[in-house]
């Protein structure tokens, strides 16, 4: 109806609750000399635990078999979707494609509250399926011990994941693509995550740095 006022609330995509993330980030991108640690252990200082390399000795405590079948599943079928190189010829257009797996992934799996060694095994498998070199993963420890639980370590020893943090959340996310005293760079991170999460990977995705 014509001179009907008319109103649109906007959301803004990035809640004002995560202003200290960019705040925290923007720091960080424009500060290549001081480490990730510095910046990012101040939303949460207790992740940055190490929680070690190889963890082999932890699939005794749970129950390896299972996780094992998931594991070989998840291989069959990431090896089914590989393809062989290719090349196209017509009116003297040569066209070629390869499959060129990065030296470097890192995998970002959820926890503190919950456990998700299936996540484990379903970022770090496609990852070594593809070739690449190395895979860190990070992962929240659990609240008042400070470690990650055993399964989780068990299904990253399944994987075959290289290396094994202590650390979750946007900071993880910082620590992969930066780098830390502690974490090497990786080329590509996978995983899901919370809101938190969503808004560092976005951060690193649009500087061109994973």
């Amino acid at each position: 109806m014509p001179g009907t006022p008319f109103s649109l609330e906007v959301t803004p995509l990035v809640p004002p609750r995560l202003e200290r993330l960019h705040e925290l980030a923007n720091n960080l991108w424009y500060s290549w000399d001081r480490p990730t640690r510095t910046l990012f252990a101040r939303l949460h200082p207790t992740l940055w635990r190490h929680a070690g390399h190889r963890p082999k000795a932890f699939l005794k405590r749970v129950a390896q078999s299972k996780l094992e079948a998931a594991a070989e599943e998840i291989e069959a079928f990431q090896r089914s979707t590989l393809t062989a190189p290719h090349t196209h010829q017509a009116d003297g257009v040569v066209i070629r494609s390869w499959r060129q797996p990065v030296a470097r992934a890192g995998c970002s799996v959820p926890g503190g509250r919950a456990i998700y060694p299936s996540t484990v095994l379903m970022t770090a498998i496609p990852a070594k399926v593809a070739g690449v070199a190395e895979v860190a993963l990070c992962v929240p420890p659990e609240r008042g011990t400070g470690t990650v639980p055993a399964v989780t370590l068990a299904a990253a020893a399944v994987a075959g994941v290289d290396e094994v943090y202590a650390i979750g959340g946007a900071q993880a996310i910082g620590a992969l693509a930066f780098g830390t005293e502690t974490i090497r760079p990786v080329d590509v991170i996978v995983g899901p995550g919370n809101v938190y999460v969503a808004v560092a990977k976005r951060e690193v995705a649009g500087r061109g740095l994973v």
